[in-house]
């Protein structure tokens, strides 16, 4: 038994059983991600050690965590929504209901002065039926004045009974008539407030794509300028005499750049919070996500956004400037621009060779 115990402690390999299962992460989440697996990936994945793969599936684990914290927290916040749009939803029933309950005694008070008033004539008409036959009785009036008596009073009551139908039947119709315009009207508002908020909210995103354009150039001609000062400092001793001018102009051209890139970002924040009335609603929410790092809250659109910039941050980049001008004579190394099948953050960069070797989450 314990030869066998002895055997299979032998035959089972913790690092290289950790190193398989740390690729199989890596490929399934570049899958999820519709992301292809290049090959200088997977020749970085064969030369992680132990201490590298555990501390790439730490990264994935806590990236993981944070992913389920945060989608939480955005089902919290719409329901707290729902919860208060529905609350609204149910006064502005209540009111209607109280108007109708309003109308509808009204309408018993204009009942009862209406039967009121048929009691009334119909103890009219039976006194004066009494008088008749009294007086038919006695003989003081001819059988020609009676019948005349009693169809005028049959005229008049019949006059009286048309009168009280009538404004009984126009009552109705005007208050009918009248919900039916407040409806109307309170449509027709709602779609205008609608179309308001539809409008606002495309032209905030559309200011915010503008915005972020700018911010994305500002950081390409920035990775420029220190590309620059990088290749200037190495080749610092031979030109130092010629070149200290030309550092001195791209250490403030650098400190402009960022000053912009600043200003772009506060802007950004400014306008979203000013503008967009479903962040103004939830403002008392506190989003955990703030506190990531930006490239963590980079979304795909800005990804799509950087792609179709860096085209013209590249043809910005072939103008004339006062280091190219003194450096024309001599040649400079171009750096190798490596294309990826897909785009990921900084932070999701595989490190290089000399560092400790991380695989990023996509």
């Amino acid at each position: 038994m314990e030869n066998m115990l002895q055997e299979d402690s032998q035959s089972f390999d913790l690092p290289k059983s950790l190193h398989e299962f740390f690729c199989y992460v890596f490929t399934s989440n570049c899958h999820i991600d519709e992301a292809s697996v290049t090959s200088e990936e997977m020749r970085t994945l064969e030369e992680l050690d132990s201490l590298e793969v555990l501390e790439n599936l730490k990264e994935v684990v806590l990236e993981l965590l944070r992913f389920k914290r945060d989608h939480k927290t955005s089902d919290n916040a719409e329901l707290i929504q729902k919860s208060e749009q529905f609350e609204t939803l149910l006064q502005k029933s209540e009111a209607e209901v109280r108007n109708h309950i309003r109308i509808e005694h009204q309408l018993k008070l204009h009942i009862e002065s209406s039967q009121n008033r048929i009691d009334e004539l119909e103890k009219l008409n039976s006194q004066l039926s009494k008088k008749l036959e009294d007086g038919s009785s006695s003989g003081k009036h001819s059988d020609k004045d009676v019948d005349l008596k009693l169809k005028q009073i049959e005229q008049r009551f019949n006059n009286e009974m048309k009168k009280i139908t009538n404004q009984h039947i126009d009552n109705k119709k005007e208050t009918s008539e009248k919900i039916i315009k407040e409806y109307e009207q309170k449509i027709e508002q709602y779609a205008e407030d609608a179309e308001k908020k539809d409008k606002a909210i495309i032209r905030l995103k559309e200011e915010c794509i503008k915005l972020k354009n700018k911010l994305e150039e500002k950081m390409v001609e920035n990775e420029r300028l220190k590309n620059e000062i990088e290749r200037l400092r190495a080749g610092e001793k031979k030109t130092e005499p010629r070149n200290a001018v030309n550092i001195d102009y791209l250490k403030k051209k650098l400190e402009e750049k960022a000053a912009d890139l600043n200003k772009m970002q506060q802007k950004i924040k400014e306008r979203v919070n000013d503008k967009s009335p479903a962040l103004a609603n939830n403002k008392e929410i506190q989003h955990p996500s703030k506190d990531r790092s930006r490239s963590n809250r980079k979304s795909l659109g800005e990804v799509d956004i950087m792609k179709s910039n860096t085209i013209e941050a590249r043809k910005e980049n072939t103008e004339s400037s006062p280091l190219r001008d003194s450096y024309k004579g001599s040649p400079v190394k171009k750096a190798k621009v490596v294309q990826k099948g897909h785009s990921r953050s900084r932070s999701d960069q595989i490190r290089p060779s000399t560092a400790p070797k991380r695989i990023g989450n996509h």
